[in-house]
């Protein structure tokens, strides 16, 4: 009867036991986050009780809206690395621009004094006045 393991519907077969593994697990992950979540709730309300003890029922309920809502506002992970980053390379930027700038205002004072059609345009002047 050795042959029945190799059928796909017994149990000892081995793609159902893998089968049975991947079930358990998934079944002690969920009762995990299951824990985690009773766990965070009993912490908020130990934290709102705490309030409402100190400040009085009305503050509690307002630090309760500002706790359910508080996740919406806060930047999301990583985005404080980004912005540094960011702005890191506009700083290298603008750096690298400057002096491109100052020699681009320079070269044009150049070409302004050194431009021909200003120079005949003297030239005429000279020989007019003369």
């Amino acid at each position: 009867m050795s042959f029945l393991s190799k059928k796909r519907w017994h149990v000892g077969n081995y793609k159902n036991r893998l089968k049975v593994e991947l079930a358990e697990q998934e079944a002690k992950e969920k009762e995990e986050k299951e824990k985690k979540r009773l766990k965070e709730i009993n912490e908020q309300k130990e934290v709102l009780e705490s309030i409402e003890k100190e400040l009085g029922k009305e503050k509690a309920i307002e630090v309760a809206r500002q706790i359910q809502t508080s996740f919406v506002y806060e930047p999301p992970p990583g985005y404080s690395v980004f912005i540094e980053q960011t702005t890191e390379q506009k700083e290298k930027k603008r750096e690298e621009e400057k002096p491109k700038r100052n020699n681009n205002f320079k070269d044009f004072k150049k070409k302004l004094k050194e431009d021909p059609i200003k120079r005949c345009g003297e030239k005429d002047i000279e020989q007019l006045l003369i």
